[in-house]
């Protein structure tokens, strides 16, 4: 639809406005110039030959056909110097484009976070599946310490009830990752009927990062800036051309982009510090993880020699499940971060 809009405006084409304008110039000085050899012509006439009256009552009406011819070459003349000096329509152009792409970006990076949150959600219904198993092996234990009247009813319908809770909330999100998948499809430009499958995350990107120059970059490239430096330029143009006649519009859009661009540097600051953050949330999930694997080995030797019980090795598995999908999120936070920073020096920066 964008890419019609600006198809639309290229259309205006200003060369071809500017030739048509030129060629009715032309076309009426030639007619004027025909009119005028005409009165000459006649001018000459003796006045033995016609009478003069009719000559003078001709060549006044021959004059004023001259002069519309001349009104006209005069107006197609305007156009066309108008159209080589006015740039309004080739501004609209790259306005116009500057607005889609920005449209676009931020198609393309609400895909992409859905994508990211649709990962997460599905982690957390792992996570409170996982819960709902370790809620299920409790429930059997305590309903028989209930039969052999070790526990109370009470203790018996808590566990009951938090259980119920968990199964709640897995459906509650398969409920919401449907919705979020469709939205998903619908973004993507397919049916949102479909049930999605998501390819793993990506891994993050190791690029070295320089904060100057990727700050230079990303000021260059900002879509916010751009248009508030285009709302600068246009005050500063009707102030010189006379459309205004005080300098405060010009003052105001200054000002607003002066302040546009102090948020944006502490915005790009934020972000460029939150990437060293999650490479350490991410490695200490990982040595996590890593000490976790070794402890569910151990336990699983164990058991095989029957030195723990299948309680004692089940929460050891469920404690490794966990730290994987700890690593996990670390993983996504971390992806995240980079992924943002990378729109920002595109030109696209959140205003978190």
């Amino acid at each position: 639809s964008n890419n019609e809009t600006l198809a639309g405006i290229s259309a205006m084409d200003t060369d071809a406005q500017e030739f048509a304008a030129s060629s009715s110039q032309n076309f009426m000085e030639m007619l004027s110039g025909q009119i005028k050899n005409s009165i000459d012509d006649i001018n000459q006439l003796s006045p033995d030959v016609v009478d003069p009256n009719l000559v003078s009552s001709i060549t006044q009406g021959l004059g004023a056909v001259q002069s519309f011819f001349d009104y006209n070459a005069d107006v197609y003349r305007g156009q066309a110097k108008g159209i080589r000096t006015d740039t309004s329509i080739q501004d609209q152009y790259v306005l116009a484009k500057k607005q889609y792409d920005y449209v676009a970006d931020q198609l393309v990076m609400g895909a992409q976070t859905l994508f990211i949150t649709l990962h997460t959600m599905e982690l957390q219904q792992q996570d409170a599946q996982r819960g709902l198993e370790q809620l299920t092996r409790a429930q059997t234990e305590m309903q028989k310490r209930y039969d052999l009247g070790q526990v109370s009813e009470l203790e018996l319908l808590k566990i009951k009830n938090q259980r119920s809770q968990t199964a709640s909330t897995i459906e509650s999100l398969k409920y919401q990752v449907k919705n979020l998948k469709g939205d998903l499809a619908l973004m993507l430009g397919i049916d949102p009927g479909v049930n999605l499958t998501l390819s793993p995350l990506p891994a993050s990107p190791n690029s070295k990062r320089n904060y100057d120059n990727d700050l230079k970059a990303a000021i260059k490239a900002s879509y916010d800036l751009y248009f508030k430096n285009d709302t600068m330029r246009t005050a500063s143009n009707d102030f010189k051309d006379d459309k205004t006649n005080t300098k405060h519009a010009y003052e105001a859009a200054k000002i607003a982009y002066q302040a546009a661009e102090q948020q944006l540097t502490q915005n790009f600051r934020k972000m460029y510090d939150a990437i060293p953050e999650k490479e350490r949330a991410y490695s200490q999930a990982k040595a996590d993880e890593d000490l976790q694997q070794r402890l569910y080995d151990a336990a699983a030797v164990k058991y095989q020699r029957g030195l723990i019980s299948k309680n004692e090795y089940t929460t050891e598995k469920e404690a490794l499940e966990a730290a994987r999908s700890a690593t996990q999120k670390a993983q996504i936070d971390l992806f995240t971060a980079t992924n943002q920073y990378d729109w920002a020096v595109r030109g696209v920066v959140s205003g978190s």
